[in-house]
C-alpha cells in the first residue's frame, strides 16, 4: 500500500512535521489533488487558512511598528493622553 494512503503517515508528515499537502506530494511523487484526496477520505483534520499562513509564511508576515497614532487608532491611546502619557505606546496598547 502506498504511504499517502495510510491516515498515520498522513498525520506524522502534515502534522508533526509541518509539511503541506504540496509537500508531501513532491515527495511521493503524486499530485497535491490526490494528497488531498486521502486526508480527506482518511479523515485528517486539515489546519485551518491562519494556521497555514503562519507555518509556511510566516516570513512574509510583516507587522507594522508601533507608533502613537496607530496605537490611538487601535483604541490603545485616549485623545485626552495621546501627548501627555508617559509609558511607552507598548505598554499602552497591552494594558487594555
Amino acid at each position: 500500500m502506498k504511504r499517502y494512503k495510510q491516515k498515520e503517515y498522513l498525520e506524522d508528515k502534515y502534522w508533526k512535521h509541518n509539511r503541506s499537502i504540496e509537500q508531501i506530494a513532491k515527495e511521493e511523487g503524486v499530485d497535491k489533488g490526490t494528497i488531498f484526496y486521502w486526508m480527506k477520505k482518511l479523515g485528517v483534520k486539515r489546519r485551518t487558512d491562519s494556521e497555514a499562513l503562519m507555518i509556511h509564511h510566516s516570513n512574509r508576515i510583516k507587522l507594522p511598528k508601533m507608533n502613537e497614532d496607530l496605537a490611538y487608532a487601535l483604541g490603545g491611546l485616549h485623545p485626552k493622553n495621546h501627548h501627555s502619557c508617559n509609558d511607552s505606546v507598548e505598554t499602552i496598547i497591552w494594558q487594555f
